[in-house]
């Protein structure tokens, strides 16, 4: 199951939206102005949900900090939040002077015979409203600004969070990305009763892949195997560059006989690959990987499955590596 999480920032500005609009509601209902803010303000109260928790503290403070990193984000979208906060602050200072000013009126009319005395409350009354029709359409007009930087800092949140989940290389998820899908899918596994399997992978003496013929060709082996995981693992699956040259594929609802099979397609096909070595111009077939696959049990966290995939990874390297070594099978 997923949860919405809402940070307390956004709570407190959905309850003070809540109080704003009751106050509007009471003191103007038959002003369009006042219908206006309030819909602006349920559309701000939309807009704000669905965003994460922030860390308090997060990022640098305003005009520091890398604009890319997620954490300076986040700061940057709480500052946001919470003038916008400051702001409906001020419009409910605005609303209580007025509502002052009407039973003020209130009290004094019935009192009040003389019509010199009525005009003087009635002109009272005037520019008390329209005082506060001005702080409302200046307040409508500030959060129309604040609402639309908030839906840019939150789309620039979800890229940039997305960008640090993923290896610039290949593409794949990075490792950081791999440990919250692998627990994430272990609890549902778990929930669910379903089957899941977990694929370790890691290409044969990759050192010497670099040594011999240079880092540019050991990034194209690393992106030729990336899209080999892509194109032959099954909707669902979750591929990730964990190392160097270390990958792990999470397999949902996929059973041991099922991951092996798939695994062994990825394994002949790359050591089928034919490469060119840029300074004889010969073709040589001879890159390779090691494997190791597990099941999730049913007491499995994520460090006792990756742990004993690890293991079965290391069994291949140790059986003379281009194999797959299934926990079953050892």
């Amino acid at each position: 199951m997923r949860f919405l999480t809402i940070p307390s920032l956004q709570l407190a500005v959905i309850f003070l939206i809540a109080v704003v609009g009751m106050a509007a509601l009471l003191a103007n209902a038959q002003s369009p102005e006042a219908l206006s803010f309030i819909f602006g303000l349920m559309v701000l109260g939309f807009a704000g949900t669905g965003l994460k928790e922030f860390r308090p503290g997060a990022g640098a403070a305003a005009g520091q900090g890398d604009p890319q990193d997620p954490d300076t984000r986040e700061a940057r979208l709480e500052r946001e939040l919470a003038t916008i906060a400051d702001l409906i602050q001020s419009h409910l200072e605005a609303s209580g002077r007025y509502s002052h000013a009407l039973a003020q009126a209130d009290r004094n009319l019935p009192v009040s015979a003389a019509p010199e005395k009525v005009r003087t409350i009635v002109g009272l009354l005037i520019e008390a409203n329209e005082k506060m029709l001005h702080e409302t359409s200046e307040l409508s007009r500030n959060l129309e600004r604040s609402r639309l930087q908030v839906a840019i800092l939150r789309s620039n949140l979800v890229e940039a969070q997305q960008i640090g989940m993923r290896d610039s290389l290949t593409s794949l998820g990075n490792r950081r990305s791999f440990d919250l899908n692998l627990g994430k899918e272990i609890a549902e596994a778990q929930v669910d009763r379903t089957e899941m399997c977990l694929v370790m992978g890691d290409l044969d003496h990759f050192k010497k892949i670099n040594d011999n013929f240079g880092h540019p060709f050991g990034d194209r082996v690393l992106k030729y195997f990336a899209d080999l995981l892509l194109k032959n693992f099954m909707e669902g699956a979750i591929a990730a560059r964990i190392g160097g040259e270390e990958f792990a594929i999470i397999l949902p609802e996929t059973r041991l006989e099922d991951a092996q099979r798939l695994t062994e397609l990825i394994r002949r096909q790359l050591e089928a690959q034919q490469w060119m070595n840029a300074q004889s111009g010969q073709l040589f077939s001879n890159i390779t990987a090691s494997f190791g696959i597990v099941r999730l049990g049913e007491k499995d966290n994520d460090e006792t499955l990756l742990r004993r995939a690890d293991a079965m990874l290391y069994e291949a390297k140790r059986s003379g590596r281009n194999c797959i070594i299934c926990e079953s099978a050892a």
